[in-house]
Formats: structure tokens, sequence, C-alpha cells
């Protein structure tokens, strides 16, 4: 079966069924096209997950594209329901995540999504959700690789103080404390050269 996968072969990332990865053009393209989507529509999205790591400076590749929206897209086929809230569609043959938070993150994506901003690191200046709010969009979500993210953060120039802030502003004082956690962790991790 011939793919346009550009970038690598299929192999696992994080999970035993294995995904394709796939190369930042076919992600930007995609996300070009939610976004005018979106724009269409009137209805606010930004770039979030691996392909926002990537603007970031992460070469972790990434086997979806992940979508916050403030609504759904009518133009875009709903497929399989996001268990937090959303769905899965497919965009020229990338698997699109559209994030419709309806559960208690809401109110962190809710206002990442108004603080998203355009970034030059992907073509055609994106709405991007920005370092502070995707690191505790990785946080939330807590598995390893996102783990991994919030240290290629810090490393980046991260300001944890103004993240711990959201955090506790947003999630709780226990999520502030979590927060705390993986920082200590990320810092030893980038001291000691693991990631």
């Amino acid at each position: 079966m011939a793919t346009k996968r550009t970038a690598v072969r299929k192999k696992p990332l994080g999970s035993s069924t294995g995904h394709t990865v796939l190369a930042p053009t076919e992600l930007n393209q995609a996300a070009q096209r939610v976004m005018m989507f979106a724009r269409q529509q009137g209805v606010r999205a930004a770039i979030a997950g691996g392909y926002a790591m990537q603007a970031y400076g992460s070469t972790r590749l990434t086997s979806d594209l992940d979508i916050v929206a403030a609504g759904a897209l009518v133009a875009l086929k709903v497929g399989p329901l996001l268990s937090f809230g959303g769905y899965q569609t497919t965009v020229d043959n990338v698997p699109v995540d559209i994030i419709l938070r309806d559960d208690d993150f809401a109110p962190l994506y809710a206002e990442a999504l108004t603080r998203a901003a355009r970034t030059t690191e992907l073509p055609g200046k994106l709405p991007t959700i920005t370092p502070p709010y995707l690191a505790l969009m990785k946080m939330v979500a807590g598995r390893s690789k996102d783990m991994d993210d919030i240290a290629r953060l810090i490393a980046g120039g991260l300001d944890v103080v103004a993240t711990r802030k959201i955090a506790r502003r947003l999630l709780g004082a226990y999520a502030a404390i979590d927060f705390d956690s993986i920082v200590q962790e990320a810092k030893w991790r980038i001291q000691t050269k693991q990631i």
C-alpha cells in the first residue's frame, strides 16, 4: 500500500500498534488546511502536541496533528470521539485530533487557545499554543514522551515561574506541586544529559 509519507517508515511511537511518523511538510500542509477551515468558519484554533513541539525546537517526530479548537470544524468529517472531548479526523491522509476539552482541564485549554501566538518557526506562521500552556498540556497528558517534551521546553528556556503560576491558577495547588516535581526531574535530566 503506497502512501505519501516522506520522512520515515512505519515504526512504533510509544504504543504497541505502531504508527507512521509524519514529515514536517505533511504536518504543515494538513495544518494549513485545518486552519483555513477554522478561519472560514470563524472558529479559533491552534497547533498543539508534537507539531507545536517542533516549532519550539524538538526533533521528536509525531504520528498525528493535534489542534485545539473552540468548536467543531464542520468541514471535517467527525471520526472516533476523544475521551476528553473532541474527535479524530483525517486531512490529506494525516490523522488529526480536534481537541475540544470538556473535562476538568477545559479552562487550561480555553485559555491556552486565547493566548496562542503565530510562530515564525512553522511555515505560514500558524497559531500555536505557547510553551507555558504546552508544558501544562503535556503535564496533564502525563505520558513519558510528554515528560520528555517538558524537559525539552525547559532546556529551551521555558519560564517555569510563569508556568507554575498558570498551573496553580487553572489547575490548583496540587498541580503546581506536581509541576515543581516535574521541573526538578527535568533539570536533573538536562544536567546529566539524559534529554
